[in-house]
């Protein structure tokens, strides 16, 4: 929905000539209005749609259009890990995760999940039908991240001059 123009794939797709449209930062209420408007205008077949609130607006905005709603789920919002945070309002949560499990299983024709995980942390959080539900983990070049193994470990830690009895913490962000 909001988007500076020059993040992401955004410029790699208009230089292949391809339409994009970004609704900017104008209040919920605007944003919700503009992008009704522009799915009205253009009638696309399929909107896709990935974190909650770009998953709110994207399927009620399709309501009464014809236009299928897919929603790709990237992690474990519901988990009790998640809910574990104690700088959550779970009450609100709760909220949301009442909404977000009405228009999974009335407004949204797929799900996506990237990880068996994901797909059943949403199956028992928004009670969708599994079948409803189509893993596709993240693109891997199984030659450039082998299968985990000692040696691979091993040649790792040795190329990081870390001793083998070293605890490690990698953080990806």
């Amino acid at each position: 929905l909001r988007s500076r123009g020059d993040e992401g794939v955004e410029p790699l797709l208009r230089a292949q000539g391809f339409e994009v449209h970004t609704i900017g930062s104008i209040g919920r209420l605007k944003t919700f209005r503009a992008l009704r408007r522009l799915i009205r205008s253009q009638q696309p077949d399929i909107v896709h749609t990935m974190l909650f609130e770009a998953n709110l607006y994207g399927r009620l905005a399709t309501i009464g259009t014809g236009t299928r709603v897919v929603v790709s789920l990237v992690n474990t919002t519901y988990s009790a890990a998640r809910l574990a945070d104690p700088r959550l309002n779970r009450r609100k949560v709760r909220v949301v995760q009442a909404l977000d499990a009405a228009l999974g299983r009335f407004r949204t024709d797929r799900f996506h999940a990237v990880s068996r995980a994901v797909k059943d942390d949403a199956v028992a959080a928004l009670r969708l039908p599994d079948d409803k539900v189509t893993v596709i983990e993240r693109g891997r070049r199984p030659e450039t991240l082998p299968v985990v193994s000692p040696a691979r470990r091993a040649a790792a830690r040795e190329t990081l001059a870390l001793p083998a009895d070293a605890e490690v913490l990698v953080s990806v962000g």
